[in-house]
């Protein structure tokens, strides 16, 4: 019987689907490929890059007519996550970039991605939507 009193551990690389990485830092010739790492490079590559794609701050309807009530601006940050979100079975694309909106109407509506450029376009997407007063996805 194991020692429930004895520190937990956590693995370099956690246990996944065969051979799925958990950790990525951003590589490759652009900078912007995600590239497989232990959880120590990840954190190690953490501390100093800059894992912001995109933000917008104040986005929301226009006012037509100064009758108009105040809409709630939000703010939409487009980020690299660096650690895998795609959960359970899926055998799909590491889904390590993220599009969150915070405050306004759609407040916490979130969107992931697998590629810088995937996550480009869900950030304009996203930007247009609420730029129009609609859902963004």
């Amino acid at each position: 019987m194991a020692d429930s009193s004895a520190p937990r551990q956590v693995p370099l690389q956690a246990p996944r689907q065969a051979g799925r990485p958990r950790w990525y830092v951003l590589g490759g010739p652009d900078g912007r490929t995600p590239v497989p790492a232990t959880l120590l490079q990840w954190a190690a590559w953490s501390e100093h890059a800059s894992r912001v794609v995109a933000v917008a701050i104040g986005v929301g309807p226009l006012r037509l007519r100064p009758s108009d009530a105040a809409p709630k601006p939000a703010r939409i940050s487009t980020v690299f996550l660096g650690l895998d979100h795609r959960f359970g079975d899926d055998d799909g694309a590491p889904l390590v970039f993220e599009t969150l909106v915070f405050g306004g109407r759609f407040d916490g509506a979130c969107r992931r991605y697998a590629s810088w450029d995937a996550a480009m376009d869900g950030h304009l997407a996203c930007l247009r939507a609420l730029s129009a007063d609609a859902e963004p996805w």
